[in-house]
């Protein structure tokens, strides 16, 4: 009899232990849309120019890192403001298909005109402010997920990654920085720290046709 007592105490705790654990991990990926940061393995936030000459010098390009096409129907980029609101750029439409890893198409420019020569994949304003961000999510029906972000402050709230990326200084004028964006280096590596993943250098934006 105590031997059946004692294993229907084990019994116990390891159903209480189970319930606890699900309750914990349900917990924590509720927490995923807001606070949680994630690395990319799939598509990330590769360039971003916050100011220019003119609006038509801000650009946000994206990158797919992952071996397999991605179809971005449904997603959103999103710039985020100092208040901590976010704003929607742009919700992607079907056929838009970033090609894999290393291949012509696994750029996407989202920008109002060309920059550097360069056409927009998609004809949208960031207007992402110097303080502000840009952030990709999952379709609104799919939960609107956070897939990457990028902020340039620490007020760039979600779009945020641990510490804040470099932009260009606001008390610089403007003639000396314009032709600078924030860029991932040429692996596009993330790591989820937008000051270890980006530099400040020159602009170097791309579209589906660059490899």
């Amino acid at each position: 009899m105590r031997k059946l007592l004692a294993l229907a105490a084990s019994a116990g705790m390891i159903l209480a232990l189970g319930v606890a654990g699900t309750a914990s991990a349900s917990a924590d990926s509720g927490t995923d849309r807001v606070i949680t940061p994630k690395q990319s393995m799939t598509v990330v936030i590769n360039e971003v120019q916050t100011h220019g000459l003119s609006a038509g010098d801000q650009f946000v390009e994206l990158r797919n890192v992952s071996p397999n096409s991605i179809d971005l129907a449904g997603y959103q980029l999103l710039r985020c403001e100092t208040s901590g609101n976010e704003t929607v750029i742009q919700t992607f439409g079907p056929g838009t298909v970033l090609a894999p890893y290393g291949q012509i198409g696994q750029h996407l420019l989202i920008a109002p005109s060309a920059v550097k020569g360069v056409a927009p994949d998609v004809i949208a304003s960031p207007s992402i402010s110097q303080q502000g961000g840009a952030i990709l999510r999952t379709p609104f029906n799919n939960g609107g997920q956070k897939v990457d972000g990028v902020g340039f402050s620490p007020l760039a709230g979600s779009c945020l990654e641990q510490t804040n990326a470099s932009g260009p200084a606001a008390s610089v004028p403007v003639f000396n920085t314009w032709n600078l964006s924030a860029q991932r280096n040429h692996t596009a590596t993330d790591t989820d720290t937008n000051s270890i993943d980006f530099g400040l250098i020159t602009r170097s934006p791309q579209n589906r046709f660059s490899v």
